[in-house]
């Protein structure tokens, strides 16, 4: 059966954004909540030292540049 352009337009609409997806995935790895992460993109807040460096690992980028105004000793613990 043929899908209308408005029901193949609302299927589109449903699906999770690039950084929707983003989120998830940090959330995963970081294994908190949605509304925490979103908090450490925005800058409100930043994750405890284990996180920033499980993050570090997992996108294969220096805690200091994930996390602007992180020391560097916080990625040698890693």
């Amino acid at each position: 059966m043929y899908q209308t352009l408005i029901e193949l337009y609302n299927k589109e609409k449903e699906k999770p954004t690039p950084a929707e997806l983003f989120i998830r995935e940090v959330a995963k790895v970081s294994h908190r909540a949605l509304p925490t992460v979103y908090k450490w993109v925005t800058g409100k807040t930043q994750p405890d030292t284990y996180i920033k460096q499980k993050l570090s690992r997992h996108f294969n980028i220096p805690v200091e540049n994930l996390f602007p105004g992180t020391t560097p000793q916080d990625d040698e613990q890693r």
